[in-house]
């Protein structure tokens, strides 16, 4: 019969739906595991944290720990336990935990840095001499920058010089007579006034360098030194061609992207400006009047930005020094304030809490910042991912001290660049020497 074959298919065929059914959903359930707390919840590279929580083992997975996304030692693991070791330079934010379904984010275990300062170049007396490390001397140290070759270049402000440091530590001069001035010539014979920012190319091989008394960027090559955007001795804003542009008392500036353009912190006129591979000047953010607002492009306002940092992620960081924070800008032109209250002071902690007394320099990748607060004389450490400030090195109190972190101290520290992983070097204006700031 017909009706009994039919039946029974469609007995079978309503098995098999419910029957697959249930197995989705069984292949749906969260195995993913829960992380409830950590102890201690922060602590410098090799401390114990106890996670506690539930799913940590899952069979025929790996569990692994991160912290602030680098990857820990386990020292054990249960299935509501993990015992795991904070990895070298680590940073302020939150532990993950995967065992080998979807990871989970927990708590921000919050890093301690353990940090040494010592002195890479210079005796600490103001003046000028090339040679050895232990013999040089600078005046009033500003912006530096470093090349593939780990050489790192110094504004040698107060000199009129743009200086060199190899790295086993021995000082030249590249360009600058020593009497402030403009002249565009060879290297030797070129003048500077007061120059702060330098940046190395490292695609083209070039150095660019802010003249901040002379309102201009200047191109430094092997044979020459030109004038590449301003009209020196002529403060003004104005955008246009090279020939007819107009800087104030331009900081810093840096080299973005395989065409060489160039953002400039120019200072005078509180705003930050693009100098195109076309030679053309442009405003990218803000406007030639100093204020403190969010906004994309022209309606932001800085108050004396004086740095700019790329980070890998391709955003500008600011140190706005009269507004006393940190600024953001994207490729979109959109600018955020970062950290900082907006008030002058001092104060660790939630990034919009946190207060700096005239930012004078920022060097960021991946997300974590070290920071010359220049008036506080401290070294300071942003973290985005955990919205958090911290002191690196220093104190309130000025003064020229190698050692740890409690111990150092520096005067006006100005510039900062990343040598390598946990290696900066810092301009230490005030004491007319480089220090070397070692990271775990």
């Amino acid at each position: 019969m017909v009706f009994p074959r039919l039946l029974i298919l469609f007995s079978v065929f309503t098995i098999c739906i419910f029957g697959c059914k249930k197995e989705d959903e069984e292949d749906t359930v969260d195995l993913s595991p829960i992380v409830d707390s950590i102890s201690p919840s922060n602590g410098g590279h090799g401390t114990q944290v106890t996670i506690k929580g539930s799913r940590f083992t899952l069979e025929g997975g790996t569990t692994t720990v991160a912290f602030n996304g680098e990857g820990a030692q386990i020292i054990s693991v249960e299935d509501t336990m993990i015992i795991a070791i904070v990895p070298v330079r680590a940073g302020t934010g939150p532990v993950k935990v995967n065992n080998g379904d979807e990871p989970t984010l927990g708590p921000v275990f919050s890093y301690i840095y353990s940090v040494s300062v010592s002195t890479f170049c210079g005796d600490g007396t103001a003046g000028f001499i090339d040679g050895l490390a232990t013999v040089a001397r600078f005046n009033q140290p500003a912006g530096l920058d470093i090349d593939p070759a780990g050489n790192v270049y110094v504004a040698d402000q107060k000199n009129h010089r743009i200086r060199r440091i190899s790295p086993n530590g021995f000082v030249s001069s590249i360009a600058g007579s020593g009497l402030a001035g403009h002249l565009d010539a060879t290297p030797a014979a070129s003048k500077f006034n007061q120059p702060t920012g330098v940046t190395y190319d490292k695609i083209n091989d070039k150095l660019y360098v802010a003249d901040k008394m002379n309102h201009c960027i200047r191109l430094v090559q092997f044979n020459s030194v030109t004038t590449i955007a301003g009209t020196p001795g002529s403060p003004g804003y104005v955008n246009g061609a090279a020939t007819i542009s107009r800087l104030q008392e331009p900081n810093d500036v840096q080299v973005y992207s395989e065409d060489a353009d160039l953002y400039i912190a120019d200072a005078g006129n509180h705003c930050i400006r693009k100098f195109d591979h076309l030679g053309v000047l442009s405003t990218f953010a803000g406007k030639d009047q100093p204020g403190l607002i969010d906004g994309i492009g022209l309606s932001a306002r800085f108050n004396t930005p004086v740095s700019i940092s790329f980070d890998s992620a391709g955003y500008f960081f600011i140190t706005d020094a009269a507004n006393h924070n940190i600024r953001r800008v994207d490729l979109g032109r959109e600018v955020t304030t970062v950290a900082g209250s907006g008030a002058p002071g001092f104060a660790d902690g939630f990034t919009p809490l946190a207060q700096f007394d005239h930012p004078a320099s920022i060097s960021i990748v991946n997300g974590l910042g070290f920071i010359c607060d220049k008036n506080n004389h401290r070294i300071r450490t942003l973290s985005i991912t955990g919205n958090e400030v911290s002191t690196a090195a220093g104190s309130s109190t000025p003064g020229f001290v190698n050692g740890s972190a409690s111990q150092a101290l520096f005067n006006n520290p100005t510039g900062i660049v990343k040598a390598e992983e946990g290696v900066y070097f810092v301009s230490d204006a005030a004491n007319h020497v480089i220090r070397k700031v070692t990271v775990e």
